[in-house]
């Protein structure tokens, strides 16, 4: 069985530097991923997460895992040079998730 991912490089918002350590990876195909791990393991934000992924790079973006501070951004995306950032979740009905995401996006 051949499982097709995606390696993607992080990027420090503050120093505009490629971070060496941590790359994330994104498989191309959910369902295989679901087939092999059982529906014991169903991480929709995970889910969503990675689906957001394959549709930037679909569209031809250059994705990147951000950080500024200690804190991730889910994606920058970019796309003849410009900057997009993207911060996923299932929901932001959870005060501390909508903080955290909204504090990224201001920063």
């Amino acid at each position: 069985m051949i499982v097709t991912y995606y390696k993607t490089n992080r990027l420090d918002v503050n120093g505009q530097e490629y971070l060496k350590a941590n790359d994330k990876y994104y498989i191309a195909d959910i369902g295989l991923h679901y087939y092999l791990l059982g529906d014991k393991r169903k991480d929709y934000g995970a889910t969503l997460e990675n689906i957001v992924y394959l549709k930037l790079v679909c569209r031809s973006y250059e994705v990147y895992v951000g950080r500024v501070d200690n804190l991730g951004i889910d994606f920058i995306a970019f796309k003849n040079g410009v900057p997009i950032y993207y911060q996923v979740a299932l929901t932001i009905k959870e005060k501390n998730t909508f903080k955290r995401s909204f504090l990224l996006l201001r920063k």
